[in-house]
């Protein structure tokens, strides 16, 4: 009766709001016998707490561990994935409890990976309590690099299982591989959570660090095997291929059989935003940084608060567009105060730390003056908190203290949380997988639960506003490439740190890994010994240290010059475009301005609150290589996918003053260039196909190339496990080596990531995608949620969506066969 309250409440309170509700069916669940190696006591234990039967993709996951065989095990959350991966080891250990049959140092061990510590932690609790119901004794160790040494030394010495994340298995564990030697010498187990979550340049240096694992494992005459658990993945076979390498017996087990409450699914959109009011937005008192998009939201709102869709011709469905809309956090902070005010338990996520207190402070806002007592029930949850503090906050949730909580992806992951009724998740996660892990949030341990994902004012977001259809469909492809080549070479100086390089591990690591070895060895980096290819321990640097396992994640940091405090941080990467001489930085709703710059800092002063700064751009690429052959569907119409070389200059910025962002002067700057060696997809036109477009005219053609790239970079994301700013774009009228007009989209990790590959894989879907998107959108110049991009170098210049959307077409239905020339 309450989730049936909360809904009636949620449909009178967003009679506008509400685009889409659906009911997805309880779930009956299926059962299958304890397995006959399951001993008494141990059944008997797991009954006292709460177990008395397992679902039969338990069943089927645990006998294929016992017989020694890998497995990928893909289902939703609440699904009992922990006990399937654990029961047989813990089966084992209770038949051999008391019995003194390990040789000294080769005592059975598990080591679990996770992503957060959070979960980790959450694993170590729940063994904590199998142990002690089935009597075992279990010696269970969280650790991580943050643990204190006599921890770590524990841990090495003395700890059945180690739960811990890939960096402490690549910075201490691998590297400080003969002090885990008692450890790994009874390697039996090796669990890998949220296996969804390794993708792109993270899923490529996890997957070469279990390669390493497997390799020392073997040196140590340990056979472990893998559990791999995840949510659904489209490919969890190519997938746990990808991550643990060839040659492995692997079980797919893919079928959901636990039993599940019904979902309630509402899509939701954020109210239009009261143009002639610009001062509405700072009553919100919410900051650009708190959601990417919103800078350039109110830029547009202010400057086209009167935008309509057009005529038939150029809208033929006659919709009409009211104008951009709050931003996503905004309303999520409004849905979180609402269920809150009636009862509702439940998660907010955000796509940033900064969206999280947002969220957080909105609710509590708007609490304020329905129901004070009820604010200190509403908490931010994200990184940066001290571990006391984010401890306390799950405890909090766990036992209905706080009612409501905001937060990143971190509590998407495992962490066992029941009891909740809803989950809100502000702007489109990224992925299927993780919107389904976030909505499974809700309703565990069988009962009924509300999904909200609230849209925001982007392509991707807006395209499954209009078509939420896409959401229930089978989730995405996890890609990633471990044949990257700045990822693979400083992972091999790493295993040949750890033991000799040879032929035999060719086949571990890739075949692309011979001709990197080569090279390395050309370049003194390893040295020939009897035994193989070794690290040259004489370099001045630790090959450990090179490996950026979740990317390049430089920081430059946000000092206010007179206190010298940090005020925040910058990825590297953005850090020219926003903290460059000069720029004014919006902060939690502070304005700061640069005053100095050098590369790991800024230092900023109070800025003026009606000035804004837009950086420009200059940005060119080359093609180094083709890595596929080139499709062609049409004469004069060619794709591509390869190696290329991207330059950027931050070349100038423009003075903007509120409201409406209205342009003052342009001021030159002198910033470095940057240079990325990466792969990307491009496609050609030859005059010929010009012609038939009818984009002869420079502003034509560059405009609707223009639009093209930004839309084909705002939808990939559905197509690939990825986000718009994983991705690059860069669109000419003549590029200096093929000679005619060129899109590029590419992956903005050196190397390349997989997603550009992907996309070019798929290039029917991803043009299908990208032009409905553009052709239903109801403005008629362009807009957020089709053609402008928050991150374009060039601040939407030259722009045609007209242009786009024929160009887009016609790329289409070249594939569909429908298009000629003439």
């Amino acid at each position: 009766m309450r989730l049936q309250n909360l809904l009636a409440s949620l449909r009178a309170f967003g009679t506008d709001q509400l685009l889409y509700e659906k009911v997805l069916p309880a779930r009956r669940a299926s059962f299958a016998p304890w397995p006959d190696w399951v001993g008494e006591e141990l059944r008997a234990g797991l009954s006292a707490g709460g177990i008395d039967r397992l679902w039969e993709h338990q069943a089927s996951c645990a006998n294929a561990l016992y017989r020694g065989q890998d497995v990928i095990l893909t289902s939703g959350t609440g699904s009992g994935k922990s006990l399937a991966a654990w029961l047989s080891f813990l089966a084992r250990r209770a038949q051999e409890k008391g019995a003194d049959t390990y040789l000294e140092g080769a005592r059975p061990t598990v080591l679990y990976l996770a992503p957060t510590k959070a979960l980790a932690r959450d694993q170590a609790a729940a063994l904590h309590r199998w142990s002690g119901l089935a009597g075992l004794d279990l010696q269970v160790a969280p650790v991580d690099g943050d643990s204190p040494g006599e921890v770590k030394k524990w841990a090495r010495a003395g700890a059945d299982i180690v739960l811990t994340n890939p960096d402490f298995l690549h910075f201490a564990i691998l590297r400080g591989h003969e002090l885990w030697r008692p450890f790994l010498r009874g390697l039996s187990l090796v669990v890998i959570d949220e296996a969804h979550y390794y993708r792109g340049v993270l899923g490529a240096n996890v997957a070469l660090v279990l390669r390493r694992l497997r390799r020392l494992a073997d040196h140590y005459h340990a056979q472990p095997v893998f559990a791999l658990l995840s949510a659904t993945t489209a490919n969890p076979a190519a997938h746990a291929a990808n991550l643990l390498g060839q040659g492995r017996n692997l079980k797919v087990i893919d079928q959901d059989t636990s039993g599940s409450g019904a979902h309630t699914v509402l899509i939701w959109r954020p109210p239009v935003i009261d143009a002639s009011d610009p001062a509405s937005w700072d009553s919100q008192n919410l900051g650009e940084e708190s959601d990417p998009l919103l800078g350039q939201a109110k830029d547009f709102a202010v400057t086209n608060p009167q935008l309509s869709g057009g005529d038939d011709t150029d809208n033929p469905e006659g919709k009409h567009d009211e104008g951009s809309r709050y931003p996503a956090i905004w309303e999520g902070g409004r849905l979180l105060a609402q269920l809150v005010n009636n009862g509702g338990r439940l998660l907010t996520f955000a796509p940033s730390r900064q969206g999280v207190e947002t969220i957080a402070q909105v609710a509590r806002d708007q609490l304020s003056t329905r129901n004070p007592a009820l604010m200190s029930r509403v908490a931010a949850y994200r990184g940066g908190y001290l571990p006391e503090e984010r401890r306390q906050l799950e405890k909090d949730l766990r036992e209905g203290i706080l009612q409501g909580l905001s937060a990143t992806s971190a509590l998407e992951l495992g962490i066992d949380i029941s009891g909740l009724d809803a989950t809100i998740t502000c702007s489109w996660p990224g992925t299927r997988a993780s919107f389904w892990q976030q909505v499974g949030r809700s309703g565990r341990a069988g009962q009924d639960g509300i999904g909200i994902l609230v849209v925001s004012d982007n392509p991707l977001d807006d395209f499954l506003a209009n078509h939420p259809e896409e959401i229930f469909r089978p989730v995405e492809a996890i890609v990633f490439d471990t044949e990257n080549p700045f990822v693979l070479a400083p992972q091999l100086l790493c295993a040949a740190a750890e033991l000799p390089l040879n032929s035999e591990d060719v086949s571990l690591f890739g075949e692309e890994s011979a001709q990197i070895m080569s090279e390395l060895h050309q370049q003194g980096l390893l040295v020939e010994r009897p035994a193989g290819l070794c690290f040259d321990i004489t370099k001045p640097f630790s090959p450990w240290e090179a490996v950026k396992i979740r990317g390049d994640l430089g920081q430059v940091q946000i000092i206010e010059a007179e206190s010298a405090q940090v005020v925040g941080t910058v990825d590297s990467s953005r850090a020219d475009s926003v903290l460059h001489p000069d720029a004014i930085y919006v902060h939690q709703g502070r304005v700061w301005q640069v005053s100095a710059r050098d590369e790991d800092t800024a230092q900023v002063v109070p800025g003026p609150k009606m000035l804004r700064t837009r950086p420009n751009t200059d940005t060119s690429i080359s093609i180094l290589s083709e890595e596929a052959p080139p499709v062609t569907p049409l004469q004069g119409v060619s794709w591509h996918y390869g190696r290329i070389e991207v330059q950027t200059t931050v070349t100038s910025f423009d003075l903007l003053r509120l409201p409406g962002h209205v342009y003052q002067a342009t001021f030159q700057l002198d910033c470095p260039t940057r240079t990325l060696q990466t792969t990307g997809t491009w496609f050609t036109l030859d005059e010929s196909i010009v012609k038939h477009l009818q984009l002869n005219e420079e502003q034509l053609l560059g405009g609707g190339l223009h639009a093209a790239e930004h839309a084909l970079i705002g939808l990939l994301p559905l197509v690939a496990t990825c986000d718009r700013w994983d991705l690059g774009g860069l669109s000419l009228t003549q590029h200096l080596q093929t000679g005619l007009p060129t899109v590029f989209i590419y992956d903005g990790t050196a190397g390349g990531a997989g997603f550009s590959r992907h996309g070019f894989r798929e290039l029917p879907t991803w043009l299908d995608l990208t032009y409905r998107q553009v052709n239903e959108c109801p403005c008629k110049e362009g807009c957020p949620r089709c053609i402008h991009s928050p991150k374009c170098g060039n601040g939407n210049e030259m722009l045609s969506k007209s242009a786009g959307r024929d160009l887009l077409e016609f790329l289409l239905d070249t594939f569909k066969g429908r298009k000629t020339t003439g």
